[in-house]
Protein backbone atom coordinates (compact mmCIF):
# COMPACT_ATOMS: atom_id res chain seq x y z
CA UNK A 1 0.00 0.00 0.00
CA UNK A 2 1.30 3.16 -1.03
CA UNK A 3 0.89 6.23 0.81
CA UNK A 4 0.11 9.82 -0.49
CA UNK A 5 0.98 12.72 1.00
CA UNK A 6 -1.41 15.46 0.68
CA UNK A 7 -0.38 18.02 -2.10
CA UNK A 8 1.36 21.75 -1.04
CA UNK A 9 -0.57 24.87 -2.77
CA UNK A 10 1.63 27.57 -2.86
CA UNK A 11 -0.90 30.69 -4.29
CA UNK A 12 2.10 32.65 -6.23
CA UNK A 13 -0.98 35.92 -6.08
CA UNK A 14 -0.85 36.19 -2.68
CA UNK A 15 0.36 39.30 -1.01
CA UNK A 16 2.43 39.38 2.15
CA UNK A 17 1.46 42.26 4.14
CA UNK A 18 4.76 43.91 6.21
CA UNK A 19 4.33 46.63 8.17
CA UNK A 20 7.54 48.26 8.14
CA UNK A 21 7.69 51.48 10.69
CA UNK A 22 10.22 54.32 9.29
CA UNK A 23 10.91 57.34 12.07
CA UNK A 24 9.29 60.50 10.36
CA UNK A 25 10.56 64.16 10.85
CA UNK A 26 8.26 67.02 11.11
CA UNK A 27 8.34 69.91 10.88
CA UNK A 28 7.12 72.73 13.12
CA UNK A 29 7.49 76.72 11.49
CA UNK A 30 8.21 79.46 14.07
CA UNK A 31 7.20 82.67 12.68
CA UNK A 32 4.86 85.94 13.62
CA UNK A 33 5.16 84.61 17.37
CA UNK A 34 3.17 81.14 16.78
CA UNK A 35 4.02 77.94 16.28
CA UNK A 36 2.43 76.28 12.87
CA UNK A 37 1.01 73.38 13.46
CA UNK A 38 0.32 74.53 17.20
CA UNK A 39 -0.91 71.21 17.99
CA UNK A 40 1.49 68.14 16.05
CA UNK A 41 0.58 64.06 16.74
CA UNK A 42 3.48 61.93 15.95
CA UNK A 43 4.45 58.47 16.88
CA UNK A 44 7.27 57.26 19.33
CA UNK A 45 10.45 57.96 17.49
CA UNK A 46 9.73 60.28 15.43
CA UNK A 47 11.70 63.65 15.19
CA UNK A 48 10.13 67.13 15.32
CA UNK A 49 12.43 69.97 13.52
CA UNK A 50 11.50 73.57 14.84
CA UNK A 51 12.48 75.93 11.53
CA UNK A 52 12.71 79.91 12.92
CA UNK A 53 11.43 81.62 9.95
CA UNK A 54 11.84 84.98 12.06
CA UNK A 55 16.02 84.65 12.24
CA UNK A 56 16.78 86.00 9.30
CA UNK A 57 14.60 89.25 10.80
CA UNK A 58 16.69 89.05 14.39
CA UNK A 59 14.17 87.68 16.26
CA UNK A 60 14.92 85.06 18.69
CA UNK A 61 12.47 82.28 19.53
CA UNK A 62 13.03 79.55 22.34
CA UNK A 63 11.37 76.14 22.22
CA UNK A 64 10.72 75.44 26.16
CA UNK A 65 9.00 72.80 28.01
CA UNK A 66 6.14 73.87 29.58
CA UNK A 67 4.02 72.71 33.19
CA UNK A 68 1.21 72.33 30.94
CA UNK A 69 -0.45 73.92 28.61
CA UNK A 70 -2.18 76.38 29.57
CA UNK A 71 1.16 78.42 31.51
CA UNK A 72 3.90 79.84 30.59
CA UNK A 73 5.71 78.40 33.27
CA UNK A 74 8.90 75.88 32.94
CA UNK A 75 8.89 72.28 34.35
CA UNK A 76 11.46 71.56 37.05
CA UNK A 77 14.35 70.30 36.57
CA UNK A 78 15.50 66.74 36.23
CA UNK A 79 11.82 66.01 34.84
CA UNK A 80 12.90 65.39 31.43
CA UNK A 81 12.70 68.75 30.36
CA UNK A 82 14.11 70.18 26.78
CA UNK A 83 14.88 74.04 26.36
CA UNK A 84 16.23 74.28 23.18
CA UNK A 85 17.23 78.29 21.67
CA UNK A 86 17.12 78.15 18.09
CA UNK A 87 19.81 80.56 17.33
CA UNK A 88 20.98 79.17 14.34
CA UNK A 89 17.51 78.78 12.84
CA UNK A 90 16.86 74.93 13.25
CA UNK A 91 16.53 72.55 16.04
CA UNK A 92 15.34 68.69 16.19
CA UNK A 93 13.95 66.67 18.82
CA UNK A 94 13.56 62.46 18.55
CA UNK A 95 10.43 61.92 20.79
CA UNK A 96 10.80 58.03 21.93
CA UNK A 97 8.00 57.34 24.10
CA UNK A 98 4.17 58.09 24.26
CA UNK A 99 3.12 61.49 26.15
CA UNK A 100 1.65 64.77 25.22
CA UNK A 101 4.67 67.53 25.68
CA UNK A 102 3.67 71.29 25.94
CA UNK A 103 6.43 74.20 25.00
CA UNK A 104 6.28 77.60 24.69
CA UNK A 105 8.93 80.56 23.62
CA UNK A 106 9.93 82.11 26.87
CA UNK A 107 9.75 85.65 25.57
CA UNK A 108 6.51 85.68 23.63
CA UNK A 109 4.72 83.39 25.84
CA UNK A 110 2.70 85.70 27.92
CA UNK A 111 2.41 88.82 25.33
CA UNK A 112 0.85 86.67 22.23
CA UNK A 113 0.54 83.32 23.96
CA UNK A 114 3.14 82.05 21.95
CA UNK A 115 2.71 77.84 22.68
CA UNK A 116 2.61 74.62 20.95
CA UNK A 117 1.86 70.74 21.72
CA UNK A 118 3.33 67.74 20.83
CA UNK A 119 1.13 64.60 21.04
CA UNK A 120 3.34 61.37 20.88
CA UNK A 121 1.63 58.01 20.28
CA UNK A 122 3.32 54.63 20.70
CA UNK A 123 3.90 53.10 17.48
Amino acid sequence: MTAKLPETQYDSEASHNVDLVVPKTHNVVVANYAFTPKILTIKSGDTVKWINKDFVNGIRHTVTRAVDGKSCKTRKAGTNNFDIDPLQGTLSKTFTKAEIIYYYCIPHCARFGHKGSIIVKSK
